[in-house]
């Protein structure tokens, strides 16, 4: 069976190889080796690929969503308390603006009261200006309102992941 996965290394790839160790190594443009090897699952990936999975939409839509989730995850992890150059969604829905523990929240969300329902969610993720105007993250603008939702439902699911 063959499998094709986008893993984003941030480097142009220039050649891969099965190492005879089953590894996979990578050597980019800039001289750098990359081994990609198995691992265990991170449960919340697996959650999140489930959760796609099992929604009722286009083949595309899953792709636009998975898609969308890699770009929000190069400054924000899925996993509660996985913070990184932004707070971790896992555990934002439901919860007042800026009150998890992230610690460097902008002085625009921290000014803003409000609580991050799944409307919220999706006015934010189509336009975060309108939101939390003055707010630093740059608007997702997503446009496919199939998409929009369905990430904000995601979000929600992942408060009530166990």
């Amino acid at each position: 069976m063959e499998f094709i996965e986008s893993i984003s290394i941030g480097q142009r790839i220039r050649y891969a190889l099965q190492h005879n160790d089953g590894r996979i190594v990578l050597w980019t443009d800039s001289n750098l080796l990359v081994f990609l090897e198995k691992g265990e699952a991170d449960p919340t990936s697996v959650f999140v690929e489930n959760f796609i999975d099992g929604l009722d939409v286009e083949p595309e839509i899953k792709s636009t969503i998975t898609a969308t989730l890699e770009e929000c995850q190069n400054c924000h992890s899925l996993t509660p308390d996985e913070h990184r150059a932004g707070p971790a969604l896992g555990q934002i829905a439901g919860r007042p603006f800026g009150s998890t523990k992230f610690a460097n929240y902008s002085n625009a969300i921290q000014a803003t009261d409000g609580i991050w329902d799944r409307d919220t969610l999706i006015a934010f993720l189509k336009d975060s200006q309108s939101v939390v105007p003055g707010t630093v993250m740059p608007s997702p603008q997503m446009e496919n309102n199939e998409t929009t939702e369905a990430i904000a439902d995601l979000l929600v699911a992942l408060v009530h992941y166990d």
